[in-house]
């Protein structure tokens, strides 16, 4: 379900990141939790936690665009895309668009030396 772009997914993983926060401060504040029992104030004073959320967002965010643009990339340069993405026309003209010039450009450095 986390991996099409209906906004039910990102839905999903949006919530159970944002539940980390809240879940994290009510067992805060509960004795029965002794292993993170008061810690909420450090936790959000650590300028070490901070940044690491942000990379770990912003990491995903940009990983996932360029391990999808290069796999399609390299779809496109061994021919598979025929198989697999013929139902996203619009996918495959961006990968021509993107890949041809370059591919073109490759042949022509090749057949010239």
């Amino acid at each position: 379900m986390t991996n099409n772009w209906t906004g039910w997914g990102e839905l999903l993983i949006f919530l159970s990141m944002a539940s980390f926060y809240v879940n994290l401060y009510v067992e805060t504040e509960y004795d029965a939790y002794w292993a993170v029992y008061r810690i909420w104030d450090e936790y959000i004073s650590s300028p070490a936690a901070w940044l690491g959320l942000v990379f770990v967002l912003t990491s995903i965010i940009t990983l996932d665009t360029i391990c999808r643009t290069v796999w399609r990339a390299l779809l496109y340069k061994f021919g598979w895309y025929q198989t697999i993405f013929v139902e996203d026309e619009l996918a495959l003209k961006w990968i021509r668009s993107s890949c041809e010039p370059k591919l073109a450009d490759d042949q022509s450095r090749s057949s010239g030396s």
